[in-house]
């Protein structure tokens, strides 16, 4: 009996839908073009095509960030495979399903020197939950099975447990456009997984939550994570209790008005602090940005630390981990708040409140004599930023400077924290707009970040709802910031990076409405007109590398007041 030498690559996309793959992101190629066609064949996968392969698989992150359901790339050979890994690193450690398929030559062609074939087979090491290699082709019963059990395998392990990226490789022999050689009999079997939601056992709930009522002060620490309002309203009722302190920063999405969502704000005005020490902090979701918050509680060690976390990863951030609890946050503090009484020291979250209040006042007030700089331009940008919607991040100084600024509870914070790289937070804010249509989705980033991956622009399903702000300092500003790289020989030219770009004539070239502002009342005339366009629009602000430098590190002097 004969089978069409590539019914596993029909398959294989049927497969990805019945596993939840509802888009694709393609670049263009050769190779993959059997890839190309099946995705398009199977007619419910929204196939988008982008060239850059970095810019591509990161509009997939986007749209894996929002939706939670996985998301594949396709690509040609070669290098191209290549161009995935920054975003499936971040994937991997923002625990986000990433499905990177990518078309190979023939094994026996690889290191002969022939065209466009490099060793993809398990490249992504260190960075997905596993690699796989499909069959070169289906010429027997076997053959068929055995792809078929490893795409299922694959699209599972993308979803079980901790979300995260996995790798399908599949070489590909010519000829490449043989329509017959893609038939499929019939529906592919696929293989499912039952899940279950771990609760901890009644005795080891006794045993914490006592730990629990004897600790004198308590610190929940919520980590970066989408929102979730059933983990909200459990970690409200802990802090009604004033022996309790919550630490939620606007990555966290988790608000209420008595926690403490500036801790960078707050610990730069700490004058005692062994009056803000915990005796035990419980930590969840994924890292936090405030430095100081790290270096405070490493220097302060607490005398417990438990880790929230299903998959037992020793996060041990703070050096003080005493304990991991393997169950997800949800089931964790549902059962906690059953057997907790309100006792410790009344006047912990007192004394963390009346810093914030004290930083907050010397905050406004500097900023009401601020000149304009880095700092007063996100005050202006973060009060016009419209009170629900979804705001994504720039790393390095942009996710910075929004800790010194309150949280707002309706507003979805996003930033590419799993490995804090630059490489690719525009295409990212761009996928997660892409995939929903209806609500505005506003990134800020540095110039540098925006030039850097501009080739997000370069994609004609752009979407609308989409606002971009480049805070153009110069270049790499955040080494102004921090001590150290200033006083460094070429500093200007290594570690800043000055630049000759033209943002107006980059935005314009890609056919983007385009404002800009240089001053206080420039910047809030084009955040009006930037947020009035119908499409999307960029607007770039203007502002004095030095005065903002300076000026920075005047602001946390101030608070120290």
């Amino acid at each position: 009996m004969s089978f069409p030498r590539k019914q596993h690559i029909t398959e294989l996309a049927e497969i990805a839908y019945q596993k939840g793959v509802h888009h694709a992101i393609i670049s263009p190629g050769s190779r993959n073009a059997p890839l190309i066609n099946a995705f398009l064949r199977q007619g419910k996968i929204k196939c988008y095509s982008i060239v850059d392969e970095r810019s591509a698989a990161f509009y997939a992150l986007g749209m894996a960030q929002q939706t939670g359901k996985p998301v594949a790339v396709i690509s040609t050979s070669g290098t191209a495979v290549l161009n995935y890994a920054p975003a499936l690193a971040e994937a991997f450690y923002q625990q986000l399903p990433l499905i990177a398929i990518t078309a190979d030559r023939p094994v026996e062609w690889i290191d002969q020197q022939d065209n466009q074939t490099i060793r993809q087979n398990s490249i992504y090491t260190n960075y997905i939950k596993k690699s796989f290699q499909l069959p070169q082709e289906t010429k027997s019963e076997t053959d068929i099975w055995h792809s078929q059990r490893i795409v299922s395998e694959a699209l599972n392990m993308a979803l079980q447990g901790p979300s995260g990226p996995v790798h399908l490789n599949i070489p590909l022999e010519e000829p490449l456009y043989d329509s017959s050689q893609y038939k499929s009999n019939g529906s592919p079997k696929l293989i499912s997984v039952s899940h279950s939601e771990q609760i901890l056992p009644e005795e080891e709930m006794k045993l914490l939550s006592r730990q629990w009522n004897e600790s004198n002060r308590k610190m929940i620490i919520c980590g970066q994570q989408k929102k979730h309002e059933t983990l909200n309203k459990l970690i409200n009722a802990l802090a009604e209790d004033p022996s309790v302190v919550v630490i939620a920063e606007n990555l966290s999405n988790q608000y209420n008005e008595a926690f403490i969502d500036k801790p960078d704000q707050v610990l730069a005005g700490m004058k005692d602090p062994e009056a803000l020490v915990p005796d035990l902090i419980i930590t969840f979701g994924g890292p936090v940005v405030s430095k100081r918050l790290k270096l405070f509680l490493r220097s302060h060690k607490p005398s417990a630390h438990w880790r929230i976390d299903p998959e037992t990863h020793h996060y041990d951030t703070y050096q003080s981990l005493t304990k991991i609890i393997a169950v997800k946050p949800v089931k964790f503090f549902e059962q906690l708040t059953q057997r907790i009484v309100n006792q410790g020291d009344d006047n912990y979250l007192q004394v963390w409140t009346e810093l914030k209040e004290h930083t907050g006042k010397l905050h406004q007030a500097f900023l009401q004599k601020a000149a304009f700089s880095d700092l007063k331009a996100f005050e202006i940008l973060l009060k016009k930023i419209s009170d629900a919607g979804y705001l994504h991040l720039g790393n390095s100084s942009p996710v910075r400077y929004t800790q010194f600024f309150a949280s707002k509870p309706m507003v979805n914070y996003y930033a590419n924290r799993g490995t804090s790289g630059i490489d690719g937070c525009l295409s990212t804010a761009a996928g997660a707009a892409m995939i929903s249509n209806k609500m505005l989705h506003t990134v800020i980033l540095g110039d540098l970040s925006f030039v850097y991956d501009s080739n997000a622009l370069w994609n004609k399903n752009l979407p609308d709802n989409l606002r971009i702000v480049v805070i153009n300092n110069q270049g790499g500003s955040i080494f102004r910031m921090i001590n150290g790289p200033s006083e460094t020989e070429g500093f200007s030219e290594f570690f800043e990076t000055q630049h000759p770009v033209s943002i107006r004539k980059l935005t314009e070239a890609f056919g983007l409405q385009y404002f800009v502002a240089e001053d206080e009342k420039s910047l809030n005339a084009g955040l009006d007109e930037l947020f009035r366009q119908q499409k999307a629009a960029l607007l770039e602000v203007h502002t004095p590398c030095e005065t903002s430098a300076v000026l920075y590190k005047n602001y946390l002097n101030f608070l120290k007041e």
